[in-house]
């Protein structure tokens, strides 16, 4: 069991289902005691190797968290396959949309020195 976190975006690991559902018991606990809610409308529950189909449904409190095939963990996509395919093409659509941002406004590879665009994008 394992719950990276940063800021405000936490994950739980488990490899069972009662492990998992020992972590939202804790968490939920740990909350009503400093006073804050988890949106379960923003969480979302993938299984990675589901050998069945297992039609679990998960508490965090008395809200039932939904269960997803992909979620986003600090920007980044993340789906039931633990593929990058969706990640690596956002990024590239993101890159291309940036390059052809900067040759409409007259930037051009030819135009300028290797120093010029290490200038430009730190």
């Amino acid at each position: 069991m394992a719950s990276p976190t940063v800021a405000d975006d936490m994950v739980l690991v488990s490899y069972s289902k009662n492990g998992l559902e020992w972590m939202f018991k804790i968490c939920y606990e740990y909350a009503n005691r400093w006073r804050f809610l988890y949106n379960a409308s923003k969480c979302s529950l993938p299984v990675y190797n589901k050998k069945t189909e297992d039609t679990s449904t998960f508490y965090l409190g008395h809200d039932c968290l939904p269960a997803s095939d992909k979620y986003t963990h600090l920007g980044i996509e993340c789906n039931s396959l633990l593929t990058t395919n969706n990640a690596i093409h956002d990024a590239c659509v993101r890159l291309r949309a940036t390059y052809m941002s900067m040759c409409s406004k007259g930037v051009a590879p030819e135009r300028l020195s290797p120093p010029t665009l290490l200038m430009i994008f730190n």
